[in-house]
Parts: C-alpha cells; structure tokens; sequence
C-alpha cells in the first residue's frame, strides 16, 4: 500500500461493475452465503450509519478473542478443509516484525515475535501487538477474499488475504504479499490510520474524524456526500477502503447494487452485524466509561482480563476483569457484576433470565450487613440468610413495607410456584404472593406457617387487615379466610365461613376460630370462641353455643344442628334444632327433646305451657320413657303414646305403680279446682284432698253416683283392702267393692 501521500487509496472491496481483467479480485456472493445471526436477519440498509461504522470500543479491543476462540471460531466457519490451505488448519512461518513508533511518538504496534504461527495464533498476536480486534481482522479477510468460510482457498486468496497494499488504481504491492504479512501488515495499517490522524510534519496519513466527502466509488462522477465521520475505527476503515456504499448497494445488502456501488464498508458492516451483533451497540464505550469511574486497572475490578463479548442479547457486552466483570446493554449503561451476585445472577440465566442486565453497582450499609443490586428487572439481595432477588409486583409490595428494615426483613427465598397459580416469595418475617388476578398480597409469618400445614387454603387474595374486635386481623385466601386472634391463626371456609358470617363473625355470638375444621360424623366441626360451629351436606352449617355442645356429647344421638340457635324464650331459655331432636337451654341446663315427648310438649305450649322447661334427657321407665321438666314428666309409651303429668301427679304415680302409663292429657277445669288424667290401669285424680287413683269397680260405681260432681265427692284416699274385697274413701263416704260379687256399696259418712 503506498503510505508516501496522505490519502493515499487502496483498491475498493468492491464495485459492481468491475473490468473483467479484475474480475478474479471481485467479492463474491458467497461472502455471504451462511445464515445470519437472528438479529440480523432483519438487518436493513437503513440502519446503516455512514459515520459511525463501528465503535472504537468494538474496533480497538486487543482482547476481543483468545486464540482458542479464534481457532473455534475458524472450525465453525469452515468445517472440514478440502485442500489444506484453509484458515483453519494452515499455518505459516512469520520472520517477525519490530516495534512500530509512529513519527510523532506514539506506538502503532508492538514488536511480533518470529516464529511458525497457526492462523489463530497469527491473528491473536496481531490483535494483542497492535490492539486491533480479531474480530476486525476475520471480518476484514472474509470482505476481501473469503477466506473465513472458504474449503479450498488459493494461494493468491491467501496472498492478498487482507487486501493490505492492493490499491484501486494499481497492483498489489509484492512485499505485502503473503497470509502472514498480510494479517500482520494490515493489522498494523488498521491501527495507524486511526492511530495517527492529524496533519503536518511528523504525522503518518490518516482520515480525520469529522465532516467530510466520501464518494460512492473511484469513479468520481457517481458523487457521494458530506459524511460526519463520528470516531477513529470508521476514520480508519475510510482510510483503508475509501468509498461509502450507494442506495442501490444498501437496498440489496447481501448482493449487488449498481454501477456506482461500492462494498467493502457495507461488507464489513454486514459481517459483523451477521457474526458478531451491531458494530455499532454503545455497550463497549459505556462499560469503559465504568471502569474509569471504577479506578482502572489500579480500582477493585482490577484490570481487563479479556476483550469485548458483544451479541449478548438486546445488543449487550461484556468484558471479565480480575475481579469481576462490567455489562452493559443498548439499554444499560455499564456496570459490574461479582462475587455472590454474579454467582446468583449466573443461576437465574444471567442476562438472558428473568433479571435482565445490571443497573447500578453495589450499594452497602444496609441491617445486619446486607447488600444489594439493581438489575433491569428486580433487586439482588445478599445478607446472612443467603442471596437472594425480589422484583415485580412482589418487590413493590415488600418495598411498601420498608424492604429490609420493615416488618417482613430480608427475602429467605426466591419466587416459588404456588400450585393453584401464582408465585410467592418467603422472607425472614411472612410471605408475599402474587398472582396475576390479585396482584400482591402479604402475609405475616403465623399465617404463612399454617399455610403451610393448609395447603388447601392456597393464595391470599387481599391483604393482611386488621383493626378487628380484640385487635383481631384476617385475610382473605382462594380456599377460605384466615383469621388472627389472641387464640391464634385458624381458617374458616365454605359453609362454617357462610354460617359465622350470618351471626356476625368474630363480632358475633361465636367469638373468633379456634381449630381448624374437624371431622365429625361424616360432616365437620369447628371451635370457636363460645362454641361450635357444624357443617353437614344435609343440614348445612349452624352454630352451637358452648352449653349446648358440652349437651351434645352426653347425647351423641342428636345429629348435626339444623336451624341457628334462637334466643328470647320465656326466663332467658333458648332453642336449636337438631336432626334427632330439639336442645332446650334454660336455667335447668341444657336438655333435648325429640319424638312423642316433643309432640306432647308441644301441645301444651313448650316452655310457656304448664310444662316449663326439660330438666333432664328422656329416662327409660317399663318399656317407655318418661322425661322430667319444671313442673312435671312427659311419658310416653309405644301404646299410649306420650303425654304430660304435673309434679303432684309424678308423685301420686310414685305410690301406685300400677297406674301404668298416662292415656290422656292432665285436664283441669273439675269442680273446685280438681284435675284429672287417664292412666292405663285407672284414673288419677287431684283436688285440694290430694291425688288419688280410681279405678275398677270403684271407678264404675263413681262414675254412677256422678263422679266428683255427685254425692261422694273427690277421692281421699286409694283403695283399701277388706277381707271382703276393698274400699276407697271420698269426701263424703266411701265406695265399697266385694270381691265375690263384684258389688259396690257407697256408705255415706
């Protein structure tokens, strides 16, 4: 390459169009004949910026590859060689090169060493002497001759292998020729054009930075425009290849454009864009103004410890350091990632994950420790419970209570799949869930332990409320509704939850839960407060005070409750219904009531009848039963039925057992105030002389003298037996029954 004038030029890389005694030196197709990366397969001409080609950042990073990526990068493009000249597998001798000082004092390249070189390793020393990038150097052999994807490259592809020293309106400079010299060499060019800009004595050539024109190729009549070169890497790349492409030639970017179209720029824009992301991504330059403000190589990360690794996704780079390493994004500015976060950050998927890119560094100071960092989609936290993240509507949530210096403290976990949808996330002091329908919800540590003993109750969907009577809270869940009193956390669900709330809740006659729901009888049960509350599918769910629960178990045989227990009976009383019966609660306790007896006392009125209240559980008597209440017993038996019988009567039935059982009401309304009832074996008579049973013979020749109505009164006394037979006594005489006969005789006193 002449370097004797400045702007001296060398051929294009390369116009449509071109003589034929040229045509072997033409570009072709094939330069782009593999599949471009995702990104860019949608890669458009109008993307394409004449003065910002590429950063510097991307441009001059001599760290940009290792030799074994090189060499991976080469197997990749190449695969297997048919002629044993492919890039891949060839290697050169090099007699080496000398430190390179440009006339005013700065290092274009360091001295390259003599030896045998693999072309990966000949790119790399290249690429570290003169801190230009290996990815500059591929992308420039493969515009100028292909041979980064070429099986069966010539020796004259090789010789000319960067185009270095190849004018447009000459030969190729013979000197220059060989791959060696020509990675080397153009290497070296790359970085003096760029490296030594400016004008006057002591200054090598090279293409400033600013406005300019730049033609569309050698033929000057095809024009160009005034471009406004923005950095050194584009300068210099319009230093080695002087054109800009045309409309036509950025219309059809992977193919040919028009006579006045040139390609070498567009190429190795396109090339980069197909192997390496955007040329042009802010990543680079903004993770280097990082590690300025992080102090350079002498500040904590420490100095670089490879090139740029750029085609992270959303235009993204990276570049390790000593003790760590700077990311940063189209979107991103730069900043560093290590230790315990970056270790964290690698797990969740790093930039492709669920965090995205870093957003600031490392901020200290926090309780007991901690720290943290921002990334593009939540927070890293590290303190002594581990390291964790908190982000979306979970974080706002926790940011809400004071994030780490609130009532929840650290994260102890990070999201974890709720299995009726949802996530949540543990922390030193409760949980946060989020679903998308209820957005986030806290719940304290108690409530977040039973959950975990009640699965069923699943994801909360409100938050932790308080201010209840007695400084209760509650919360509400997808299965039910959590509640906090000073008898701890309990949920109450489906029918208890409908049946407390129509008394009430924890305001009303139950009070707050104290259980869960527990099994009974092929239905549940819960504790409350003041009682129960039961739940059946036949009866539904009714609470049950105390009083009466403690009456349910000394009587199994009730069942469930079937209505709510009702109050303002006579004297305070107070009733439920039940599937076998009714529970009566009074000053006498609390006593059921079920089948005849209950028929029988409902006749004469219940509690407000001559009856009063139960005072005991139906008792077994002769093959029936009898029940005691205020004021009486109901009997009942399979042949009589059941009816009630005052207490002067109970008593009365005490002296004569024989009476049976009672065959008809107690009916009242008798001269003088006198009652009577039927029993089986007699009739039971009460007056102001007493009770007393009449029956038989006696009772016929009563009944004939008109009862108590007639000439012998009320009965004073029960039979009495004679030699002969009996007699009774009555007011006013006696009845007289002989047994023989069969007679009756009254005797008046």
């Amino acid at each position: 390459m002449l370097v004797s004038r400045p702007f001296a030029v060398r051929r294009t890389t390369r116009f449509a169009g071109i003589v034929a005694a040229l045509a072997a030196l033409v570009i072709p197709i094939s330069v782009f004949a593999e599949a471009p990366r995702a990104e860019a397969a949608t890669l458009s001409g109008a993307q394409f910026d004449p003065g910002r080609i590429i950063d510097d950042a991307l441009f001059y990073d001599r760290n940009a590859m290792t030799t074994n990526e090189i060499q991976a990068f080469l197997d990749s493009k190449i695969g297997s060689c048919s002629n044993g000249q492919c890039l891949n597998v060839y290697s050169v001798d090099y007699g080496g090169r000398a430190r390179d000082v440009s006339a005013n004092g700065n290092v274009i390249c360091e001295a390259v060493p003599a030896g045998r070189y693999s072309i990966a390793h000949l790119i790399f020393t290249a690429q570290q002497a003169c801190g230009i990038s290996a990815k500059v150097i591929l992308v420039t052999m493969q515009k100028e001759q292909s041979l980064v994807t070429s099986k069966s490259p010539s020796l004259t592809q090789l010789a000319r292998a960067m185009g270095n020293a190849c004018p447009d309106t000459a030969p190729c400079n013979p000197n220059a020729a060989g791959v060696a010299n020509q990675i080397v060499g153009g290497t070296r060019q790359l970085k003096a054009y760029g490296h030594s800009q400016g004008s006057g004595p002591g200054t090598l050539f090279g293409r400033p930075v600013g406005t300019q024109y730049i033609g569309y190729s050698p033929n000057s009549s095809c024009g160009g425009t005034n471009v406004n070169v923005q950095n050194k890497a584009t300068a210099a790349l319009y230093t080695y290849t002087p054109y800009q492409p045309n409309a036509a030639a950025l219309a059809n970017l992977r193919g040919t454009g028009d006579g006045c179209s040139s390609y070498g720029n567009r190429n190795f824009w396109v090339l980069w864009n197909d192997w390496f992301g955007s040329p042009t991504n802010p990543a680079p330059d903004r993770i280097e103004a990082a590690f300025a403000a992080a102090g350079g190589d002498g500040g904590w990360l420490g100095p670089a410890t490879s090139g740029f690794q750029c085609g992270l996704v959303n235009g993204g780079c990276v570049r390790e350091h000593q003790n760590g390493a700077l990311y940063a994004s189209y979107t991103t500015m730069g900043n560093p990632v290590s230790g315990a976060h970056r270790t964290y950050w690698n797990s969740q998927g790093a930039q492709n994950g669920v965090l995205g890119y870093p957003t600031s560094g490392v901020y200290t100071g926090l309780i007991n420790g901690g720290v943290y960092q921002n990334f593009e989609n939540g927070t890293v936290y590290t303190h002594p419970g581990g390291t964790f993240s908190v982000r979306g509507g979970i974080k706002s949530a926790w940011v809400g209570t004071g994030s780490e210096w609130g009532s929840f403290g650290y994260p102890l976990s990070d999201e974890l799949k709720v299995a009726t949808g949802g996530v949540y996330q543990q922390f030193e002091r409760g949980r946060i869930y989020w679903t998308a329908a209820t957005g986030a919800m806290k719940v304290p540590a108690a409530t977040a332990e039973l959950m975990a003993k009640e699965p069923w109750i699943g994801a909360p969907t409100s938050d932790h409320l308080c201010g209840l009577v007695k400084d209760g809270c509650y919360q509400v869940f997808q299965g039910g509704v959590l509640y906090t009193s000073e008898a701890g956390v309990w949920p109450v669900r489906g029918g208890v939850l409908d049946a407390w709330s129509k008394i009430g809740k924890e305001w009303g006659k139950a009070g707050y839960p104290r259980s869960v729901e527990i099994a009974f009888n092929g239905g549940v049960y819960q504790e409350f407060d003041k009682g129960r509350i039961y739940w059946s599918a036949k009866t539904g769910a009714y609470f049950v005070p105390t009083a009466s629960v403690e009456a349910m178990g000394r009587f199994p045989w009730l069942g469930f409750p079937s209505s709510d227990h009702l109050t303002g009976l006579i004297r305070g009383g107070a009733y439920q219904v039940f599937q076998n019966g009714v529970l009566y609660t009074s000053e006498g306790g609390a006593w059921p009531v079920r089948g005849g007896v209950l028929d029988a006392w409902s006749k004469i009125g219940k509690e407000w009848g001559k009856a009063g209240y139960p005072r005991s559980v139906e008792i077994a008597f002769n093959g029936g039963v009898y029940q005691e209440f205020d004021k009486g017993r109901i009997y009942w038996s399979a042949k009589t039925g059941a009816y009630f019988v005052p207490t002067a009567s109970v008593e009365a039935m005490g002296r004569f057992p024989w009476l049976g059982f009672p065959s008809s009401d107690h009916l009242t309304g008798l001269i003088r105030g006198g009652a009577y009832q039927v029993f089986q074996n007699g009739v039971l008579y009460t007056s102001e002389g007493g009770a007393w049973p009449v029956r038989g013979g006696v009772l016929d020749a009563w009944a004939k003298l008109n009862k108590e109505w007639g000439k012998a009164g009320y009965p004073l006394s029960t039979e009495i037996p004679t030699d002969t037979g009996v007699y009774q006594q009555f007011e006013n005489g006696r009845i007289v029954w002989t047994s023989r006969t069969g007679a009756t005789t009254y005797v008046a006193n």
